[in-house]
């Protein structure tokens, strides 16, 4: 229990984060995924902050996997985790697609072979080689 509190502390500004946006965005819980908590919505973004996921309706068992991922970087980075792999994963994010609005899809494909991307799919244990 007392370990259970420390680390929400560590993690406390993507948690207040989280909360605001599940507020916002309508998002219900669904389901319990490893030590995380998965919330849907039917706003279109899916995003980890902390023990929370926050997710698309539409997204699938995949997505959950690789968000979880993101969940155990939360973890390691603690209060810097905004700024070490939120920033660089929403900015990757929002370049990619503005870049396939503009034609280079070659780039927006590559999303998840970029960092933090890789890493939460290795973390969360997403194998994209089928794809």
């Amino acid at each position: 229990m007392f370990k259970n509190l420390i680390l929400y502390i560590w993690q406390l500004p993507q948690h207040m984060l989280a909360l605001i946006l599940i507020r916002f965005s309508k998002a219900e819980f669904d389901e319990k995924y490893q030590t995380s908590r998965v919330y849907r919505t039917k706003k279109l973004f899916g995003i980890s902050l902390g023990q929370y996921i926050i997710m698309n309706t539409h997204h699938d068992y995949q997505t959950i996997q690789h968000e979880y991922g993101h969940s155990i970087q939360s973890l390691y980075f603690g209060p810097l985790y905004l700024l070490i792999v939120g920033l660089p994963s929403i900015t990757m994010n929002i370049i990619s697609r503005i870049d396939y609005r503009f034609g280079n899809k070659k780039f927006y494909y590559n999303y998840y072979n970029r960092w933090p991307e890789n890493w939460a799919d290795k973390l969360g244990g997403v194998n994209r080689r089928d794809e």
